[in-house]
C-alpha cells in the first residue's frame, strides 16, 4: 500500500511541475510572439485588416496597472482585425500620472477618457455606454492586464457574422452550477467552472471581460448604466452586474465559435486585483445574494438552473 502512495505521490508532483513549466514556457512564448509582431507592425511589415463593422474597445486602468496597461494596448494594436477606436477610462484624479509611454499611443487611435472617481469596475463599460457621441455599433470590453491573442477581434465578430441576431459574444464564460435545493442555494462562487466549451444556447454562463466580451451597442439595457445601483448591488464585479441584465432583457449570449487562447496576466500584474476580494474573500456570493433579493424574475432564473 505504501508503495502505491509513494508512486501516486511521484506521479502527482511530477504532473505539477510538468504543469508549472508548461505555464511558464507559453508565457513566455506569448510574450516573445507579440513582441516580434509589435515590432513588425512598428516597421509596417504587419497591418490589421480592416472590416465594415464600427467596433470600439473600451476598458479601464489605474496606475499601478499603467505598466500592464501598456503591454496590452499593444496587444490590441496587433490584432488581425483592427478596431475603429480604443477608448481607456480612467479617474480625473488619476489622469496626472498618465506618462509618456502611455500617451504614444494616441498617435495609434487610444483615446484616454476621464471619467468620475469613485467608479472603479464600473469604469470599463458604463461610461462608453453613455457616450452621447459614440458612432461604433459594437462595443467589445475586456481586461488591462491580459496578455491578447491577436484573433480576439476577429473571433468575436466572425461569431456574430455567423449569429447575427445574437447580442452578446464572449470567448471565455463561468457556468452558472445547478441549484442545490437541499442547501437552498447555488454553490459556492469559487466553486464554479470557468470554460470556453459552452453551448451559446444557454444563457446561464456569465461572460468574462477578462477574456473580451463583443455586445451590441443598441441592445444594451438601460438599467445596466443605473451607476447608484451598480455601487449597491455589485461595485466590486462588474461582469456579474452585466449578466444580470442580460438575461433579464432576453440578451442572446453566444459562445466564440473559434478556438480562443486562455487568458494569460502580465506577470506582477495581480498583486492588486479584485478577484482575491471577489472569490477568495467570497464577495460574489455576497452580491448573487443581492440581486437575488432584488429582482424577483433574477431569482427566478437561477432556481431554474438546474434545467442547465
Amino acid at each position: 500500500m505504501s508503495t502505491k502512495r509513494t508512486n501516486l505521490e511521484f506521479f502527482t508532483k511530477a504532473s505539477n511541475v510538468s504543469a508549472m513549466y508548461y505555464r511558464q514556457f507559453l508565457y513566455h512564448f506569448r510574450v516573445l510572439r507579440n513582441n516580434f509582431l509589435w515590432l513588425l507592425f512598428r516597421l509596417r511589415l504587419y497591418k490589421p485588416q480592416n472590416v465594415d463593422r464600427r467596433i470600439v474597445i473600451s476598458l479601464t486602468s489605474y496606475p499601478a496597472r499603467f505598466e500592464y496597461l501598456a503591454k496590452t494596448l499593444k496587444t490590441l494594436m496587433i490584432q488581425t482585425i483592427s478596431p475603429n477606436a480604443v477608448r481607456v477610462y480612467i479617474e480625473e484624479k488619476d489622469f496626472p500620472q498618465i506618462g509618456p509611454r502611455l500617451l504614444r499611443f494616441r498617435k495609434l487611435g487610444v483615446t484616454f477618457c476621464p471619467t468620475v472617481s469613485g467608479w472603479r469596475a464600473a469604469t470599463k463599460l458604463i461610461p462608453e455606454i453613455l457616450r452621447d457621441e459614440a458612432k461604433e455599433d459594437l462595443i467589445l470590453y475586456l481586461d488591462d492586464e491580459i496578455i491578447y491573442p491577436r484573433n480576439l477581434v476577429a473571433s468575436l465578430v466572425h461569431t456574430l457574422d455567423a449569429w447575427p441576431d445574437s447580442d452578446v459574444v464572449f470567448n471565455w464564460g463561468q457556468i452558472v452550477p445547478l441549484w442545490d435545493a437541499n442547501a437552498g442555494c447555488i454553490p459556492k462562487y469559487s466553486t464554479w467552472k470557468t470554460t470556453n466549451l459552452v453551448s451559446p444556447e444557454k444563457n446561464l454562463v456569465v461572460p468574462l471581460g477578462v477574456a473580451g466580451v463583443l455586445l451590441k451597442r443598441a441592445s444594451v439595457p438601460v438599467e445596466v448604466s443605473n451607476f447608484v445601483q451598480f455601487q449597491e448591488m455589485s461595485q466590486s464585479n462588474d461582469d456579474l452586474w452585466y449578466w444580470f441584465h442580460f438575461i433579464q432583457n432576453n440578451l442572446k449570449l453566444v459562445r466564440s465559435l473559434e478556438n480562443f487562447e486562455s487568458p494569460i496576466y502580465w506577470r506582477g500584474s495581480q498583486e492588486q486585483a479584485l478577484w482575491k476580494t471577489n472569490i477568495i474573500q467570497g464577495e460574489n456570493d455576497n452580491i448573487i445574494k443581492r440581486m437575488m433579493e432584488k429582482s424577483s424574475r433574477f431569482q427566478t432564473l437561477i432556481l431554474k438552473s438546474k434545467a442547465v
